[in-house]
Formats: C-alpha cells, sequence, structure tokens
C-alpha cells in the first residue's frame, strides 16, 4: 500500500505546475502582474512636474547629443565638459552655482526669502519690513540659466493656469566674485528698478539662444507652453538637425568614401567649413 504524501506537499503540488516549463510560465505572468500593479501605483500617487518648460522630442530632423554620441564620443565628451552644455539647466541643487539655503534679500520694497526643501529650492515674499506672517505662497525655481560668469533663477508661476511660464528671481549670482547682485545691476541698461526680465520674457526670448531648438509656443494672454529639443545649447544648435545625417550614414560605404576622397558631408552643417558671417 503506498504511504500518503503529506497533506501541505500535496497542496503546494497542486498550487504548482508539474513541468519546468509550466512553472517558467506561472512566475513571468506573476512577475508581470507585481510590475503593472507597481507601475499604476507609481503613475498615481507620483508628485506632477513642475510648471516649467520641458524637453520633448518632435517629429522634424532633430536627434539630440544622445544620438551623436555614439558616432562622435570623443566631440560628445568635449562638448559636454563645456559651458554651452549648462547654459540652461533643469534646477536641481547640484546645479545651482551657490547654496540658496537660508538667503535673504530686499530688493524694490519686497523681501526675499529662499528655502530648500527635499531637493527644490522655494522663493518666499513678502513686502519689505512685514512681519514673518505675511511671507506668501512660495514659488519652486524650476530653471537656472548661466553656469560660467552669473547664474540666473527662473520660478514657476503662482497660477498653474498660466501653463509652462516662467517667473524671475530678481538677484543673479556673480560666480567669480561669490556675490548675489540684482540681476539689473549685471547688465548695460540705464539704472532703475525695474526688472530686467518680467514674467514670460525667458519664454519668448531666452529660449531663442540659450536652449536647442526651442518653441516659445504661446497661448494668448501672456501664457506659454513652452517646449525645447534640448537645454542648453548642443550639438544641433550648431550643425542642425542630424536625423538625415544619421540615417544616411548608416551605410559604412559612404563613410568610408567621404574618407577617401575629403569630401563634404552636405547632410549635417560644419561651421568650421563656413565663413565667418554663415558660422556665426
Amino acid at each position: 500500500m503506498a504511504d500518503t504524501p503529506p497533506a501541505d506537499l500535496s497542496k503546494r503540488s497542486r498550487l504548482l505546475p508539474s513541468s519546468w516549463a509550466g512553472r517558467i510560465g506561472l512566475f513571468c505572468i506573476v512577475w508581470g502582474l507585481a510590475m503593472t500593479t507597481y507601475s499604476i501605483l507609481n503613475a498615481r500617487w507620483s508628485e506632477p512636474p513642475p510648471n516649467r518648460p520641458i524637453q520633448a522630442a518632435v517629429a522634424n530632423d532633430y536627434v539630440t547629443s544622445d544620438t551623436c554620441r555614439s558616432c562622435h564620443p570623443g566631440n560628445y565628451a568635449s562638448w559636454h565638459a563645456s559651458y554651452h552644455r549648462t547654459m540652461t539647466q533643469v534646477a536641481h541643487p547640484e546645479n545651482f552655482a551657490a547654496d540658496m539655503d537660508g538667503l535673504e534679500l530686499s530688493y524694490d520694497n519686497i523681501d526675499y526669502r529662499v528655502k530648500r526643501e527635499a531637493k527644490a529650492y522655494f522663493v518666499y515674499t513678502k513686502p519689505k519690513g512685514a512681519p514673518e506672517s505675511d511671507y506668501g505662497k512660495p514659488l519652486e525655481i524650476v530653471l537656472l540659466t548661466g553656469s560660467h560668469n552669473l547664474q540666473i533663477y527662473w520660478t514657476e508661476t503662482d497660477d498653474k493656469r498660466e501653463g509652462r511660464t516662467m517667473g524671475q528671481f530678481p538677484f543673479g549670482y556673480i560666480i567669480a566674485e561669490k556675490k548675489w547682485a540684482p540681476v539689473q545691476h549685471t547688465f548695460l541698461i540705464p539704472p532703475g528698478p525695474e526688472l530686467v526680465y518680467s514674467k514670460g520674457d525667458w519664454n519668448d526670448g531666452c529660449i531663442n539662444c540659450h536652449t536647442t531648438q526651442g518653441r516659445a509656443r504661446p497661448g494668448g494672454d501672456g501664457k506659454f507652453d513652452s517646449k525645447v529639443g534640448e537645454f542648453g545649447i548642443s550639438c544641433e544648435a550648431c550643425h542642425s538637425g542630424g536625423r538625415e545625417h544619421v540615417e544616411i550614414n548608416r551605410n559604412p560605404l559612404r563613410r568610408w568614401m567621404l574618407h577617401l576622397t575629403g569630401g563634404q558631408d552636405k547632410t549635417i552643417a560644419n561651421p568650421g567649413r563656413m565663413n565667418g558671417q554663415a558660422a556665426s
């Protein structure tokens, strides 16, 4: 008479497939369900992105510097170490030229206080000399311009309906002197308390030269939904869109013929082969 298998082993055998193929299939199903659940929960409870311009792919010939890197690693490394790359940066604490936590400044009858909370800096304002309780709703610093001589700070606006419109923190940090100064005092303009840049000026001004393929995307009433191909001044800011260049040079014979003949590759702009006016 055969021995009766233990109860727990009998239950286990009913739950698990008998073959290894079946067990692997069951594992894949369980893993897939776990990852799907995690993705749903993470999407539901993650914080929304800050109110700022975003990097977004566009349906044209721009491919971003990451694509250029695969064939031009030396050029990429040189550019990546340059101030061109850091001309415009998303605001993370490691990208700030100075620690702003606890900074207190006054300008044009307004008191400014900056606090770091987790991985972001927030600007609080109140009328000059007013009690501490008068500090209003904080605005996050979400974008930075400059990293060599002067760094300027851009905030989200206090109205989410204004889309990706930028406001300005009125002080810039002079890097060599390690001091703060009103942005108004860092430009050659007539003296006065007026801001050099007011709300929205980044979106239809700075974006044109300090990003790659910036699109202001005005929506009326001073609102913007600005997007860029890349933050900072990247490869395609000087060499133009590289999609055709990438696709046609997948052919090694074409690359070898250009190398042998010293011919120009007309699928990409090369400022080194242009006269000064065209290169600029």
